[in-house]
């Protein structure tokens, strides 16, 4: 009753986020199947310890908007999803 907010925090996750420019549809199709598994070990330089580390993470959403489908250009925007640690 007194509004005091009481937070309960049972852990804390790494989310990464991924994102590449402009990119032709092959090279967008390797990247898309080299994430296609349930989950993956991922080596990274962490931010907050600024040393490397490694977590077992997934997949988010994969966005992959078109940019340009003419003859001999085609290109998506970007390509973008993120790995959240299990």
């Amino acid at each position: 009753m007194s509004g005091k907010m009481h937070v309960n925090i049972v852990t804390r996750k790494r989310k990464l986020e991924l994102s590449w420019k402009a990119v032709d549809f092959d090279t967008a199709s390797e990247i898309l199947q080299a994430v296609n598994g349930d989950t993956f070990n991922v080596t990274y330089r962490d931010a907050l310890t600024n040393t490397l580390q490694t977590r077992t993470m997934y997949v988010g959403d994969r966005t992959a908007p078109v940019y340009s489908y003419a003859v001999g250009h085609q290109w998506y925007s970007n390509i973008n999803f993120n790995f959240i640690e299990v």
